[in-house]
């Protein structure tokens, strides 16, 4: 259970990063999954094109596997 919370814990500490350096990446991987957004309701909401909005939040998920490993490189498996 420890072993988890920390996980948790680092998780969150990397997605923060993110909220705080890339806001409009994390917008985009929020409104979809935390949200259930659909791309065309996430692209109405953050004034992008659609095509946009999968990218973005490609982008976000390689920003966040990048600084996890960074990071926590003892955790890279």
């Amino acid at each position: 259970l420890a072993e988890e919370r920390e996980e948790s814990r680092r998780k969150f500490k990397v997605l923060s990063r993110l909220k705080k350096e890339k806001r409009e990446l994390y917008d985009a991987l929020i409104l979809r999954y935390v949200g259930r957004m659909s791309d065309k309701k996430i692209s109405e909401e953050m004034g992008i094109k659609k095509s946009l909005v999968g990218k973005r939040r490609q982008r976000a998920r390689e920003k966040l596997r990048e600084w996890y490993k960074k990071e926590y490189p003892e955790e890279d498996k």
